[in-house]
């Protein structure tokens, strides 16, 4: 079962995160910043392993579209 309200606190974690790493690690922040804000997800959303990763999955599909959308535009 899809926990929505933990898929939108990772979203804007994994923006949040996924900036501030890409600052410090220019090559590997962005993933480094998914990779950290799927794992509190899984752990918010506690239960079986597989909704959380279901929820990760979300969480972090929709912060890596929209991270990149913000690289994308911050570039040009």
């Amino acid at each position: 079962m899809i926990n929505w309200g933990a898929v939108i606190f990772g979203f804007f974690l994994s923006i949040i995160f996924g900036g501030i790493f890409t600052i410090i690690i220019p090559g590997w922040g962005g993933l480094l910043g998914l990779l950290l804000a799927g794992m509190a997800v899984g752990y918010i959303v506690g239960g079986d392993i597989a909704d959380g990763a279901v929820n990760s999955a979300l969480a972090g599909i929709f912060g890596a579209i929209t991270f990149s959308f913000l690289l994308l535009i911050a570039g040009t």
